[in-house]
C-alpha cells in the first residue's frame, strides 16, 4: 500500500526545493508559485515561510514578508531568524518601534546575540533614544569587544556627545585592531586635543597625516575637527 503522508512530504519538499532553486536564479515568480505550493501541502513548516519571506523581499513585496515572518516565528517561536529579518524590514521602513520589538525577541531567544543588541542600538539612535542606545551598544561590545562596526559606531557617538575621555579608549582599539588605518588615530588626536592633552593630540595627528596625507579633510567632512 502506498504511503500517502510521506508521498506527499516527498512531492512539499520537492516544490520547495525547486522554488528556493528559482529563487537563486532571479526568477521570483517561479519561485513563490513553486514554495506556495509546498505550503498549500503542509502549511505546518516554519522553513517554508522563510524561504518564502526572501522572494516577497527580492519582490520589494514587505507586507507579505512580514506576514510570512510572523507565521514563521508561530511555528518555530525558538528560531532568531524569523524576528530578526522582520525587524531590519521595519527597521528600512523607519518605523523604530516595531523594529525594535523584533530586535529585542531576538535577545529574549539569544541574549549573547551581539548583532541584535547592535541592531537594536541603531534602532534606539534613529529614534532619537540616546540613553537606551548607548546601554545596547555597550552589551554588543561586550558580546563582540573586537567588532570593528561596533567600535566605530561606540566611539562615534560618544565624541558627537562630546564625551572625548570615553571616545579615546575605543579609538585606541580601533588603532590597535588596523594601524594602517590612519582615520581613528586622527579622531583619537582630536579627541585628545578637545581634553587638553596638546601634545599627545598633535603627536595622533601627525602620525596620522603621515599615513595619509589628507586625513585631515577627510575627518572634516564626517565632523572631526581639532
Amino acid at each position: 500500500m502506498i504511503d500517502t503522508n510521506r508521498a506527499l512530504k516527498h512531492v512539499e519538499e520537492a516544490h520547495f526545493v525547486r522554488g528556493l532553486a528559482w529563487g537563486e536564479v532571479g526568477d521570483y515568480d517561479q519561485a513563490l508559485a513553486d514554495i506556495d505550493r509546498a505550503i498549500e501541502l503542509n502549511p505546518n513548516v516554519a522553513d517554508y515561510y522563510l524561504g518564502r519571506a526572501r522572494f516577497h523581499l527580492g519582490e520589494a513585496r514587505d507586507v507579505r514578508a512580514l506576514s510570512d515572518y510572523e507565521r514563521a516565528a508561530e511555528l518555530n517561536p525558538a528560531d532568531t531568524v524569523a524576528p530578526m529579518n522582520a525587524g531590519a524590514i521595519w527597521f528600512g521602513r523607519n518605523i523604530w518601534t516595531r523594529a525594535i520589538q523584533c530586535f529585542d525577541r531576538v535577545v529574549e531567544i539569544d541574549p549573547a546575540n551581539a548583532q541584535a543588541h547592535y541592531s537594536r542600538y541603531l534602532a534606539y539612535s534613529r529614534q532619537g533614544n540616546g540613553a537606551q542606545a548607548i546601554g545596547c551598544i555597550d552589551r554588543a561590545l561586550e558580546l563582540a569587544p573586537a567588532e570593528r562596526q561596533f567600535l566605530v559606531s561606540r566611539a562615534l557617538l560618544h565624541f558627537r556627545a562630546r564625551r572625548f575621555g570615553q571616545a579615546i579608549p575605543d579609538f585606541s582599539r580601533l588603532v590597535e585592531l588596523d594601524p594602517a588605518d590612519a582615520s581613528w588615530l586622527y579622531a583619537r588626536g582630536v579627541a585628545r586635543i578637545r581634553l587638553g592633552d596638546i601634545v599627545g593630540g598633535r603627536a595622533d595627528i601627525a602620525e596620522a597625516a603621515a599615513i595619509e596625507p589628507g586625513i585631515a579633510g577627510s575627518m572634516a567632512k564626517e565632523g572631526i575637527v581639532p
